[in-house]
């Protein structure tokens, strides 16, 4: 549009007069320069066509506020020309997500705060929605616009908006980590635990801790789980914040759910994989340390019949074989779950391994001495006794990982993939 405007080329001609009043009243606009705008408004030819409704938008665009407040009141521009901004994009923009923006969605969005106040101040609403169901709060959390998120709130903006797939300015801002933004928000109301809705065949039941999580914003996780957000909840999959973290291998936000009790050994995905196994799989050793201290389950078998034990392990060995290069982390992740496999009970209170320096014999514990009564040979152990022991996975380890695991990682070329 700076071209366009620039040149004079929104006419075809500039050999009347009135075509040379509006390339002069173009160039103005287009260098920002409110006096000569305010100038040539006034000094319009008599039954010339009113100032286009694109210089309005241009200006909007580009962040000149004094120009915005000569149009609107010299020219009459309205300043929620929806109808004229959709023509103006159709015609200048080559991206489909302008095409349907008001010249507040445009200010907002290219955080052009002034321009904001100008606009309101003329009567532009704060809480309209474009074409795509977006108001410009919407646009300014995306992009991270903290002042101009702080105008359209103050102008009364309603923080809950949500197109018709749910997408709120609080997921916007904290998929992309406006942490500051998510304050504000939260100020005003949003709901830290709105969720997306089903669109096509995309995952519903987004929320934006499952999205803050998912791309490693562990300071919005934090704002977001102390304002309520549910730490467990899931999607329409299964799949919870914390497993899309280890996924990813953001082992911080891994580390923010966990201290606020997220479960380790919840299943996620379509697939029913569980926290430990996804970051055994990638490698994310940071994250199986994290899992493996919060007493997640090392011994618990994928579908295939697989611990996360075994899996890395087998990860190791065909990456070797086939010469790519081995997953960074992936040796240290393998020490690690053998060392949490090692035979260990299950108490009524939880999971818990026995000290390194402990036999299985050791670990059980023993009845306090003539303090309570004999139970009865048949009676269930007690509540805070063993209740089970869950070595039984690691011993159905086949011959060949055995043997691996016992000569350590380096070994691995000879297990069989």
């Amino acid at each position: 549009m700076a071209a366009v405007v620039a040149t004079g080329k929104l006419h075809a001609s500039a050999s009347s007069q009135d075509d040379v009043w509006a390339a002069q009243l173009e160039a103005a606009v287009a260098s920002g320069d409110a006096a000569a705008t305010h100038r040539l408004l006034t000094e319009q030819p008599r039954g010339s066509d009113p100032a286009d409704p694109d210089l309005l938008l241009f200006a909007c665009e580009h962040g000149h506020a004094a120009v915005v407040e000569c149009l609107v009141r010299d020219a009459g521009l309205t300043p929620s020309c929806v109808e004229a901004a959709s023509a103006f994009s159709a015609r200048h923009s080559t991206s489909p997500a302008v095409w349907a923006a008001s010249p507040l969605h445009l200010a907002a969005k290219n955080g052009h705060n002034a321009v904001v106040r100008a606009l309101l101040k003329a009567g532009a609403v704060p809480g309209a929605a474009d074409k795509l169901g977006l108001t410009a709060l919407h646009r300014a959390s995306e992009r991270g616009h903290t002042d101009v998120v702080r105008t359209l709130l103050d102008a009364k903006a309603s923080a809950g908006a949500a197109r018709d797939n749910g997408t709120t300015p609080m997921y916007l801002a904290a998929r992309d980590g406006h942490a500051a933004i998510v304050t504000l928000l939260l100020e005003h109301g949003a709901d830290a635990d709105a969720s997306m809705m089903p669109v096509r065949n995309a995952e519903a039941g987004i929320t934006p801790l499952y999205a803050a999580s998912g791309r490693g914003h562990s300071e919005t996780a934090s704002l977001l789980l102390a304002a309520g957000a549910q730490v467990d909840r899931t999607n329409t999959l299964g799949t919870t914040a914390l497993f899309v973290a280890c996924s990813n291998g953001f082992a911080d936000c891994a580390l923010v759910l966990l201290e606020a009790h997220a479960q380790p050994d919840l299943p996620g995905g379509r697939n029913g994989s569980r926290p430990l196994l996804a970051a055994t799989e990638r490698g994310h050793m940071r994250c199986v340390s994290l899992l493996i201290e919060a007493h997640a389950d090392p011994t618990w078998r994928y579908a295939s019949g697989k611990t996360a034990l075994e899996l890395g392990c087998r990860i190791l060995v065909s990456q070797r074989k086939s010469g790519a290069p081995v997953s960074e982390g992936m040796g240290e992740t393998i020490r690690l779950l053998r060392t949490a496999a090692q035979p260990c009970f299950v108490t009524r209170d939880g999971f818990a391994r026995p000290p390194a320096d402990a036999t299985p014999a050791d670990t059980t514990p023993a009845a306090p001495a003539d303090t309570t009564p004999a139970a009865p040979a048949d009676a269930a152990p007690a509540d805070a006794g063993v209740i089970a022991l869950s070595g039984e996975a690691k011993a159905s380890n086949d011959a060949a990982l055995a043997a691996v695991l016992a000569a350590g990682p380096a070994a691995a070329t000879d297990l069989d993939t």
